[in-house]
C-alpha cells in the first residue's frame, strides 16, 4: 500500500549513494536525543555498528522519499521491518510538519506500527520496540 506523496516528491528504495547520509544523519539526530554517559567516541562505535547491521539486514526495508526532479535530493527516510515496526524515521528540518514521515511509516507499516526509538519530536508513534525484539527482527 503507498501513500499519497506530494506532487513532486516520489518513494524510492534505498541505492549505495545514501548510505552515508542516512548514517550520518541517524547516528547524530540519536547521540542528540540520548542522554548515555558514554563518551563520544565509545558511544559512536556501539551504534554505528547498530546502523549498519539493520542497513545490512534483508529484513529490513529502507524508502526514501525524494524530490521527482533528483532523485538524490531526500526529503525524508524511514528505517522499519514491514508490518512489523519502525526503526528509525528522519525528515530534513525544511521539511518537517508537512507530513511526510507520516507517509513513510503508512508505507512500511500501514498497521499499528510500533518504534524502535523516540525523540523530542516524535509525537505520532507511542508504542516501543525493545532491544530484544529488534535483535530478532533484523536477523
Amino acid at each position: 500500500m503507498e501513500s499519497q506523496c506530494p506532487d513532486d516528491a516520489t518513494i524510492r528504495e534505498l541505492v549505495s549513494s545514501d548510505y552515508n547520509y542516512i548514517i550520518s544523519t541517524w547516528l547524530r539526530e540519536l547521540r542528540a536525543n540520548d542522554h548515555s554517559p558514554l563518551n563520544d567516541t565509545e558511544w559512536f562505535s556501539a551504534h554505528r555498528a547498530f546502523v549498519n547491521r539493520c542497513l545490512g539486514s534483508s529484513a529490513v526495508v529502507v524508502n526514501i522519499l525524494c524530490a521527482k526532479d533528483d532523485p538524490h535530493e531526500i526529503l525524508a527516510y524511514i528505517v522499519g521491518i514491514n508490518n512489523q515496526g519502525i526503526i528509525w524515521v528522519h525528515t530534513k528540518r525544511a521539511f518537517r510538519n508537512m507530513g511526510l514521515a507520516t507517509i513513510l511509516i503508512k508505507n512500511v507499516c500501514p498497521l499499528n506500527p510500533m518504534l524502535a526509538f523516540k525523540t523530542r519530536s516524535s509525537r505520532l508513534l507511542h508504542g516501543r520496540l525493545r532491544p530484544t525484539q529488534i535483535r530478532q527482527l533484523i536477523v
